[in-house]
């Protein structure tokens, strides 16, 4: 019983040794009350990104080829939606100043959602913009432009 408490506390304090080590590689750790939370890559936020444009999403078929990068940039959530939502305000809930990844991506997309017979299909979109919380990687908003 007594070496099971001693290996518990030593792989406590080889995982926080851990943790450190790859917050001092250039990621600054955030601390919350249960634990450290390293932020979201720039690559990761790519990676989730191109991995989110080639799914189909409500009204928008998958990439219809493997997207492009265009940009990615980090920034508050406000200006991401005034830079690339066409001035939508940020819905109730979230915090203007949080801080996110704009993943720009450029491809085809098309609308999942079916036409009418007599009216014609609308053209696909070129651009998709995901933009995710730098802190957990949730999706906040996606949009296909044209």
């Amino acid at each position: 019983m007594r070496y099971s408490i001693l290996i518990c506390c030593l792989l406590a304090l080889v995982s926080c040794a851990s943790l450190r080590s790859q917050a001092s590689q250039g990621a600054q750790a955030v601390n919350t009350p249960s634990r450290t939370v390293l932020p979201l890559s720039k690559q990761a936020a790519v990676d989730r990104a191109i991995a989110l444009a080639s799914q189909p999403q409500p009204e928008l078929n998958a990439a219809q080829a493997p997207p492009r990068l265009v940009q990615a940039e980090q920034m508050t959530l406000v200006a991401a939606f005034q830079r690339f939502l066409n001035g939508d305000s940020v819905a109730a809930g979230n915090d203007p100043n949080l801080s996110v990844w704009v993943i720009k991506l450029e491809g085809v997309w098309t609308s999942g959602m079916p036409a009418p017979p007599d009216v014609p299909a609308p053209e696909p979109y070129r651009h998709y913009i995901v933009i995710l919380n730098v802190i957990t990687g949730d999706d906040i908003a996606i949009a296909a432009q044209p």
